[in-house]
């Protein structure tokens, strides 16, 4: 695939989804020592304190693959790729492995936030390995509702639209960074089909594409870390113009 052979398009026309050459995408190569069928993708190191978002899309039968996407809130890169043919249940299995992975390097539990149309499977994996940092999707007007019955993000005629254009805004307004050719190639062949969804194109997937729409949405709900916080608050208290209030007597010049 040429960079500079790809057309202006932009993500939701009638015809590509996604143009490299319109998108805000860095992406490399992916590094020798990960085979190309390997189903975890590692592009970078992982940072202590470096707070992790992952999104889950299971598998819903057929062709269709177990994706999973790992996002850093922090660089707000994508730097580990899982992909793999598998049923639901064995995919709640890879995530515990991929989350154990995770907060060994970060020193804090990654939110996994699996699409739960067709994962309640996994996400029954999960709970009975009593995984905690399970991400609860908010229901708007809804006063009292079953806690597990809001775990996972609900993929539906009105999330689904939504989660693409957030997707779409980052790549093409943000420094959302992608190292990941797979994930690029499925958002090249992501279309609008006759009645105007956005969806895989003919023998395409799109499991990578929701994947990540997950993860960067789960991003813009969960709060920061605690780290992260007094990271942002320092930054903010430093770009005030330094005063000084009190003179060496220690009166004051306000």
């Amino acid at each position: 695939m040429q960079v500079g052979s790809v057309s202006h398009t932009q993500l939701g026309s009638r015809h590509r989804m996604m143009s490299l050459s319109t998108l805000i995408v860095r992406w490399r190569e992916t590094p020798a020592h990960i085979k190309k069928e390997s189903m975890l993708r590692v592009y970078r190191q992982l940072e202590p304190n470096e707070n992790i978002i992952v999104g889950g899309d299971p598998a819903d039968g057929g062709n269709d693959y177990c994706a999973a996407q790992v996002l850093s809130t922090k660089h707000y890169d994508v730097q580990l790729v899982f992909q793999a043919r598998m049923e639901s249940q064995q995919f709640g299995h890879e995530l515990l492995k991929l989350a154990k992975f995770i907060s060994k390097q970060t020193t804090i539990e990654p939110t996994i936030a699996v699409e739960r149309n067709v994962g309640m499977a996994t996400i029954f994996v999960l709970q009975q390995n009593n995984y905690k940092n399970l991400f609860r999707m908010p229901r708007l007007g809804e006063m009292e509702t079953d806690e597990s019955d809001k775990i996972g993000w609900h993929t539906n005629s009105v999330t689904r639209p939504m989660m693409l254009a957030a997707l779409s805004m980052a790549l093409r307004q943000t420094g959302l960074r992608i190292y990941d050719l797979p994930t690029i190639k499925e958002m090249m062949a992501f279309i609008r089909d006759r009645s105007g969804k956005p969806t895989a194109g003919r023998g395409s997937n799109d499991d990578l594409v929701m994947s990540l729409a997950i993860a960067l949405n789960v991003a813009q709900i969960v709060p920061k870390t605690s780290a992260e916080k007094i990271n942002s608050i320092s930054s903010k208290i430093g770009a005030f113009p330094q005063q000084q209030l009190f003179d060496e007597n220690g009166i004051s010049n306000v």
